[in-house]
């Protein structure tokens, strides 16, 4: 967490695809959308599913990879949205990224960021990604079925 912002910690489950260099047994499934981002180097694989709440929760600001509390400049992070529900990313200079199926946010690791909660679906679901990549550019875009 990130000193003076605060948060609500909505709960979630989560499972490691890749952590520490170690691939789980199950990142194989995720082989079409990793091959499409295609990065220098895989930094962390996490999938997320958060339970639905009677209002939207903020969780904790944060960037994704960081030593010490200092953000590591030179990766990327990029969000997949499975499925399509009310909750949202929020950047910390106010910009929201709504949850839609198949989406892919992809900014800086250093942009300050949390999820916030959905209240229309049982669940949402979402993969983050940090990578090492050149391009290092904030932006949204659907990936081609």
């Amino acid at each position: 967490p990130i000193k003076g912002y605060e948060s609500n910690n909505p709960h979630q489950f989560t499972h490691a695809f890749l952590r520490s260099e170690r691939w789980s047994n199950w990142a194989e499934n995720m082989a079409p959308l990793l091959n499409k981002i295609n990065p220098r180097v895989w930094i962390r694989v996490k999938g997320n599913l958060s339970s639905i709440h009677s209002k939207h929760l903020v969780g904790e600001w944060h960037c994704d990879q960081h030593t010490n509390g200092v953000a590591w400049k030179d990766t990327t992070t990029s969000i997949f949205y499975i499925n399509t529900n009310n909750g949202y990313t929020m950047f910390e200079n106010g910009q929201k990224v709504p949850c839609l199926e198949n989406r892919l946010a992809i900014f800086p690791n250093h942009m300050i960021h949390a999820g916030v909660s959905q209240t229309d679906t049982q669940v949402k679901v979402t993969l983050n990604l940090n990578y090492l990549n050149e391009k290092n550019k904030a932006k949204v875009k659907k990936l081609e079925k």
